[in-house]
């Protein structure tokens, strides 16, 4: 009897961890989806020229994929012509530990892409 209290306490405690790890995992995939879909936003005229790069709208193209698959900030950063980096963070509520005052949880994630030029020959 004395030691059901503390039972309860560590499965809560568990159970916390365990949507804390898993909000940070759908962060990091959610990120790198974003990046992925921000290098989809090519410009056409470097198409044509053999050299494909991003479009100037490919964070714009980025944020608002991963606003709107629920991240609550995404911030895109160009590091090149050909490669994005995308951060986001996740509210992931705690339901044991929000007892204790420790409620909603923000949890980050990045992703980076870059573009690939596809198979031009045979």
């Amino acid at each position: 009897m004395i030691l059901m209290p503390a039972l309860v306490a560590l499965a809560g405690l568990a159970y916390d961890g365990g949507m804390l790890f898993a909000g940070r995992r759908e962060a990091n995939i959610l990120a790198a989806a974003a990046a992925r879909a921000g290098t989809n936003d090519l410009d056409e005229t470097s198409i044509h020229e053999g050299d494909p790069v991003m479009a100037g709208t490919a964070p714009g193209s980025a944020a608002g994929f991963a606003y709107a698959h629920g991240a609550s900030t995404a911030t895109p950063t160009v590091i090149d012509p050909k490669h994005l980096e995308v951060e986001v963070t996740k509210q992931v509520s705690l339901t044991f530990l929000g007892i204790v005052g420790l409620g909603d949880q923000t949890v980050r994630g990045t992703g980076t892409s870059h573009v690939v030029p596809g198979v031009t020959a045979p």
